[in-house]
């Protein structure tokens, strides 16, 4: 997750106490073999505190999401290595629910598999 942002994002003292509503970002960079980077490796998924939280739940459909688009773009390929980094975010990352998410599409991967 990156910085969550309130909206709207007013510097006035008396709106401050208003009820402001908390855009949350989560952003996925794939790098590529040689290092490059381009605007189709990154992945950004965002919405609002209204229509869901910022638990283990939401994070691990983001995930799921771009995981199974990643592995369409490399059909073909096969026995690659999917390695994944987190900030370690308890309640985000390291968890059982994230675990088994990515034990499962590890699982049932035509592409990714276990080194």
């Amino acid at each position: 997750m990156q910085q969550n942002q309130p909206l709207p994002k007013l510097s006035v003292g008396g709106v401050f106490y208003a009820r402001q509503v908390w855009l949350y970002n989560l952003t996925i960079v794939r790098q590529a073999d040689d290092n490059t980077q381009s605007k189709g490796d990154v992945a950004i998924y965002t919405w609002l505190e209204t229509e869901a939280g910022r638990g283990s739940n939401e994070v691990g459909s983001a995930v799921l999401d771009f995981l199974n688009k990643l592995e369409s773009s490399l059909k073909g390929k096969g026995g690659l290595a999917l390695r994944l980094f987190s900030d370690a975010c308890s309640s985000q990352n390291k968890n059982s629910v994230m675990m088994c998410l990515l034990d499962r599409f590890i699982e049932k991967s035509e592409v990714f598999s276990l080194h």
